[in-house]
């Protein structure tokens, strides 16, 4: 008996005919297992050894769970350890042959099973026995990564390994392109029963470790890419179910076998939070900004949850449809191509176009982060400029020829011609970005220079198979000198005028995060059902709670004016410019505040304050006590304080 190691005598023991050996053998056994599935750390190594033994030994009585249990063990102090001994590792491969066997037999039994009657125990047993050969197979594949560095005499051991490796990779490759052969064809059965997911997944979990080993040896490495190459209609309908869960990292180097969808799905989902997409106060702001450009849409939405599929693709196509619009200039159409858009160089900028391009922005990202299809596409000369990149002459002629032909007329050199265009367009691609970077969360010029990304992928996911339903080559002339004249500004105006009332009990505030904060209070975003957008500011002193519209605006729950908004706006940066709260020099302030704004004493005070002659008279022009005797924003744009401020 001393020859026998204390494992091999105990597993004698087991194997006895004597049912109190056995029993008292099973016992210690475990005992031992679960000494050693404990270990610390720094003896994982020892351990592993021993458990080693303990398999070896117990391998005579195959089939039993004590085994089976001694197999999960190892595998888990494999995980835990970083075992490199390479006589210890070629004991390993034992149970790594063994592991791709069962996996062999059992990729078999899921073709041969109907797809209708699939037990979930198979596929159970599937997931199982595949993490226990990876295990085993990561260890053996470290130590052909290692043949560098090993020792002359163990290079015979590793050239062994690497044999009976490249045998399991060819033949669980073969398997595994028959299963993928299936797919096409049982996709369907898969989704009714709800196991197409469970099954995608462990699928690519042994795609990614065959890619793993044929990384070893270019010959296999072409063997890999052949079969995905021969599968890419299954991988397609594999990625399709894929979640930000799983892992499929590895595929995006596989680009040239992944189809454009589904290289930017698995993109995006890397990028996007799954919250962020749930989140409906999300989308709020977007409904009402939507009414600048179709009012018929926005209200028709107003009320709804448009965070269900089918509602979020229908909004975003008819919002594209009034984005892209010829007649709202913000676009034009590549004449060579129709259905490619880029941004109108010639049009005379308004600020209301940089919202919508910076709404456009938003549209546009959030038709990517839900992946569906809105009928728009863009030509390469904006998708290049949107991801960082140059352009040249000829990408220029190319989407706008007759500005190309117009300045090669006037003899601009080819780089002139592109300068121009990039200067003309060069805010509409500042403020698309900052919409799409600001709903993505990502910037787009990360998104567009990913690795395995090409340009045209964000085409081929955001057109599919739709148009947007009008003549995209239509060019409209439109008298800038006017703004009346274009639809876009005209709906803009329209809303504008209405004179919305803006009462307490028809806005809300919301306080997820404010907007700006400082030792005066914090300003919030607040918008009112109409859909009209507002500052909000939160002071902590009680006497501000009321509602100041300044001298001759004060009506309870009546409208509030824009004449309040100016006298307001005169309050705000007074309070910035004195450092202190307009009205602080009152002994009582709680008591006397409404009365002193009624009568619009803060005007006869302003001397009190140490401000510039122009900071000055801009405050009076904002706190006449006389509302109509107040500038207008236009105005007070043109002020000599707002000039010489470097706005």
């Amino acid at each position: 008996m001393s020859s026998y190691s204390v494992p091999a005598t105990l597993v004698m023991l087991y194997s006895s005919a004597i049912p109190e050996y056995k029993d008292y053998a099973s016992a210690l056994i475990r005992f031992s297992m679960e000494k050693i599935s404990n270990c610390a750390n720094v003896s994982v190594d020892r351990c592993t050894h021993l458990a080693l033994e303990f398999c070896a030994s117990l391998r005579t009585v195959y089939g039993d769970a004590l085994y089976q249990q001694w197999r999960t063990t190892l595998k888990q102090l494999l995980e835990r350890g970083n075992l490199s001994d390479l006589r210890s590792i070629f004991q390993i491969r034992s149970w790594f042959i063994e592991m791709a066997d069962t996996l062999s037999i059992l990729l078999s039994k899921m073709q041969e099973s109907n797809p209708n009657s699939y037990p979930i125990p198979l596929i159970e047993s599937l997931k199982f026995c595949f993490r226990e050969f990876q295990v085993f197979s990561c260890v053996s594949r470290n130590a052909i990564c290692g043949i560098d560095i090993a020792k002359e005499e163990d290079k015979s051991i590793v050239d062994l390994l690497s044999t009976q490796i490249k045998v399991v990779f060819s033949c669980l490759l073969n398997k595994m392109e028959s299963n993928l052969r299936l797919i096409p064809e049982t996709a369907r059965i898969f989704e009714t029963s709800g196991w197409l997911h469970s099954v995608s997944i462990v699928y690519l979990d042994i795609l990614k470790e065959l890619n793993s080993i044929s990384q070893l040896w270019e010959n296999e490495q072409k063997q890999f890419q052949h079969v995905l190459m021969n599968q890419q209609i299954s991988l397609q309908l594999i990625l399709e179910k894929t979640t930000r869960k799983d892992d499929y990292h590895w595929l995006l180097r596989h680009n040239d076998v992944i189809d454009s969808k589904s290289r930017m799905h698995l993109v995006t989902m890397m990028m996007i939070p799954e919250e962020k997409l749930l989140d409906a106060e999300f989308y709020k702001p977007l409904i009402h900004w939507s009414r600048f450009l179709d009012e018929e849409l926005y209200e028709s939405l107003k009320n709804n949850n448009i965070t269900s599929p089918k509602k979020l693709q229908d909004w975003l196509y008819k919002l594209c449809q009034a984005i892209f619009k010829p007649q709202n200039l913000l676009f034009l159409a590549c004449s060579n191509d129709p259905m490619k858009f880029y941004p109108n160089p010639e049009l005379k900028l308004e600020p209301l176009h940089f919202d919508c391009f910076e709404f456009s922005g938003k549209v546009i990202a959030l038709a990517l982060m839900h992946e569906v299809q809105v009928g728009v596409a863009f030509h390469r000369v904006f998708l290049l400029q949107l991801a960082g990149k140059n352009i040249s002459g000829d990408d220029v002629k190319d989407a706008y020829p007759s500005f190309y032909n117009n300045k090669a007329k006037e003899r601009f050199a080819d780089h002139q011609i592109r300068d121009d265009f990039i200067k003309y367009i060069s805010e509409q691609i500042y403020f698309f970005r900052k919409g799409f970077d600001s709903v993505f969360g990502k910037s787009i010029i990360e998104l567009l220079t990913y690795w395995g990304i090409d340009l045209d992928d964000i085409n081929l996911v955001l057109k599919g198979d739709l148009n947007l339903g009008f003549n995209s080559c239509e060019r409209t002339h439109v008298n800038h000198g006017n703004n009346e004249s274009e639809p876009l500004m005209s709906q803009f105006l329209k809303i504008n005028r209405q004179r919305l009332k803006i009462t307490k009990s028809k806005w809300q505030k919301d306080g997820k995060k404010p907007l700006g904060a400082g030792g005066f209070g914090d300003v919030y975003k607040g918008y009112a059902a109409g859909g009209f957008f507002f500052a909000v500011k939160s002071y902590e002193v009680s006497a501000w709670d009321n509602k100041l519209d300044g001298p001759g605006g004060y009506k309870q729950d009546k409208e509030y004016g824009f004449k309040a908004d100016i006298w307001s706006f005169g309050c705000t940066v007074l309070e910035m410019l004195i450092r202190n709260i307009p009205y602080s020099h009152l002994k009582n302030l709680n008591a006397n505040l409404e009365l002193e704004v009624q009568k619009g004493s803060i005007i006869d005070h302003l001397p009190n304050y140490s401000l510039s002659e122009n900071a000055l008279d801009f405050i009076k022009q904002c706190l006449k006590r006389n509302p109509n005797e107040r500038q207008t924003a236009d105005e007070l744009l043109k002020h000599p304080f707002v000039n010489d401020s470097g706005f």
